[in-house]
């Protein structure tokens, strides 16, 4: 492989952004395996398809760091006609990993909306919108293999009486898909969230948490005003931002449909990073405190009583019309989300972080 000339800042800054996200998704998904460990729980579909989508992701990113190596980020008259040629073939598998590895994101969480969720109603939809996403990706796929014929018309345009239609117009089509079925997956919880008996602070984090992915849409939407701009007739200078932000796309989704689910791992990291110290005498044996919390650096075990799995137990008990849901009650698990019990007697946990061992015997 040709080494990047220097002067090609822009294709560099491709490669440096898009090892970064890549080691960012990486780490994402390693700890969200680990997460599944601490819990004891074995892997699901929304596990797979998240592992599959990094897996594609990756693909995509050393596919657009060959066409950075053929002279993406390089104005047209300073690439020879061969690299012209590779670098086609490497938009060609960016096309397909671009749309399969953004779908399997999008599959990844409606899957996780369905473990998290019992609503009826959401899980027909959730099923409506998977089926769509599924429609999309062949379609996508379909169109991508007869834009151009014959087939290698793609790469090499010396080819008689070969042809293609309208390709800008189709990345732009993709790409405005690609958003909308993105906006309608952040909205697709919110109402289900707000209508939770829980404080207004909660719902905040709790729509925080969902709505992370609206940064994506934003990516996507800067993407898609860049195709509208960019000239195929200058592939390889104005295709370069457009390969960025392609990039970007799917291995950030990975760690935004991540990140629901690395709740555990916080106490175990504060155990790891933060001071110890094992108090001996206890009946059930020693017990190991981390994290100084507070101004009166007092040392305590952090608990985590808000894990999402929760909130499946807490819409169970929501006062909705038409759906069936049970009346709210209180339930163990809604005055563990909600008040906080649950939580040992032997420490009490303030508002400022101070922590009082008034009950210890």
């Amino acid at each position: 492989m040709a080494p990047i000339p220097r002067y090609n800042h822009t294709g560099i800054a491709l490669v440096a952004i898009g090892a970064s996200g890549g080691l960012l998704a990486m780490l994402a998904v390693a700890l969200r395996l680990w997460a599944r460990r601490i819990q004891k729980m074995s892997l699901d579909a929304s596990d797979y398809t998240c592992i599959a989508a990094l897996f594609v992701a990756l693909i995509l990113l050393g596919s657009t760091v060959n066409t950075v190596v053929q002279g993406l980020g390089l104005p047209i008259q300073d690439v020879t006609p061969k690299q012209i040629s590779e670098l086609a073939k490497g938009m060609l598998v960016g096309i397909y990993t671009w749309t399969t590895s953004n779908t399997l994101v999008r599959v990844s969480m409606i899957l996780l909306y369905l473990r998290v969720f019992p609503s009826r109603r959401f899980k027909i939809l959730c099923y409506a919108f998977l089926g769509i996403n599924v429609a999309y990706l062949f379609a996508n796929w379909i169109g991508a293999a007869l834009i151009c014929r014959p087939f290698a018309y793609n790469w090499d345009q010396s080819i008689a009486g070969g042809h293609c239609g309208d390709r800008q117009r189709f990345y732009i089509w993709t790409g405005l898909q690609n958003l909308v079925q993105d906006v309608v997956l952040i909205a697709m919880p919110m109402p289900l969230l707000w209508n939770l008996r829980l404080p207004l602070s909660k719902k905040i984090s709790l729509t925080f948490v969902f709505a992370m992915g609206s940064g994506i849409c934003v990516i996507t939407l800067i993407r898609v005003i860049d195709t509208t701009k960019a000239d195929l007739q200058d592939v390889t200078h104005d295709y370069a931002s457009v390969g960025i932000l392609s990039v970007l796309e799917p291995l950030l989704g990975i760690v935004n449909c991540s990140l629901p689910l690395l709740r555990p791992i916080i106490p175990r990291v504060a155990e790891l990073v933060g001071p110890r110290k094992t108090l001996s005498n206890q009946s059930k044996g020693s017990y190991t405190y981390g994290l100084s919390i507070g101004s009166r650096r007092t040392r305590a075990r952090t608990l985590d009583v808000y894990p999402l799995d929760t909130v499946a137990t807490l819409y169970e008990n929501l006062e909705t019309q038409g759906d069936g849901a049970k009346p709210v009650s209180d339930s163990d698990s809604l005055k563990e989300l909600v008040t906080g019990e649950g939580v040992p007697k032997r420490i009490v946990v303030r508002t400022d972080w101070d922590v009082d061992y008034d009950t210890a015997r």
